[in-house]
């Protein structure tokens, strides 16, 4: 729901600043976003409701669980790490191929700010994981070496 939300706000930005020349096109894609989040909204409170009394509190306890919550983050994160670095090898891959056929010297230059760039975005991601690591092993007492599974 929250990548929706984004994309609606992206959506309605891209509305009031008159960035797209198809104002129409734009307008259907917020109304079928707004539609979908609608739809998110309801079927979350049709299973709140479907909840007893002590499972709504089991699940408020749930959310309000920092250890929990901070290890989903981990978690969270891990996936982007592992994903970012898959789509990583088949970048570096193509490049390769692509220089194996140009002959051409200015492509090696390209080649290798690509792989910086690809390199940067996962060690970004990489600091974000292990500051998470860190701030739940203080609040939560978590061991930072412990496999996240």
């Amino acid at each position: 729901m929250a990548h929706k939300r984004k994309e609606m706000l992206k959506l309605e930005m891209a509305l009031a600043k008159g960035e797209s020349f198809d104002i129409s096109e734009i307008s259907q894609q917020l109304d079928e976003a707004r539609a979908h989040i609608a739809s998110l909204e309801l079927g979350l409170q049709r299973k709140r409701a479907a909840l007893g009394v002590d499972a709504q509190q089991n699940l408020k306890d749930l959310q309000e669980n920092s250890f929990l919550r901070t290890r989903m983050n981990a978690l969270a994160l891990k996936e982007r790490i592992r994903d970012r670095l898959r789509q990583r090898k088949f970048e570096i891959e193509k490049l390769e191929r692509n220089y194996r056929h140009s002959t051409n010297g200015t492509c090696l230059a390209l080649t290798f700010e690509v792989i910086y760039q690809a390199d940067h975005g996962i060690r970004c991601q990489t600091s974000q994981t292990h500051q998470v690591l860190y701030t739940a092993s203080r609040t939560c007492h978590l061991d930072i070496d412990q496999e996240l599974q």
